[in-house]
């Protein structure tokens, strides 16, 4: 698609985005990700909590951990790229719509 403008096209993209929001489904490997990410995380803090007045052999890897965000970065980069390939724009343009995830609570069981 060519537009005149960048705004011209974002604008578009917004529009079509709005209309149907069927890209919102992540592909099966993000959601994956997403959840070893989360539990991994959550066992970490749980480990160091519980031991902490025992020993300090969690504490090194839950501080690292929980200072990083070399993963939110890798997985906002690769959706990006995801919605960029799905909507055919520059994944500038997906990152231009800023974005925010709405966080999921819901319970993960064995098997899903």
């Amino acid at each position: 698609m060519k537009y005149k403008t960048v705004i011209e096209g974002l604008t578009e993209l917004h529009a079509r985005m709005s209309e149907d929001d069927t890209w919102q489904a992540w592909p099966k490997e993000f959601s994956t990700a997403y959840r070893f990410q989360t539990e991994a995380t959550v066992l970490l803090s749980n480990k160091a909590m519980a031991n902490a007045t025992k020993h300090a052999l969690w504490h090194k890897a839950h501080v690292e951990t929980s200072r990083n965000s070399t993963f939110s970065a890798l997985f906002w980069i690769m959706s990006f790229e995801h919605l960029a390939r799905l909507h055919n724009v520059p994944m500038s343009w997906i990152a231009a719509l800023r974005f925010t995830a709405q966080a999921s609570y819901a319970v993960v069981r064995s098997g899903d």
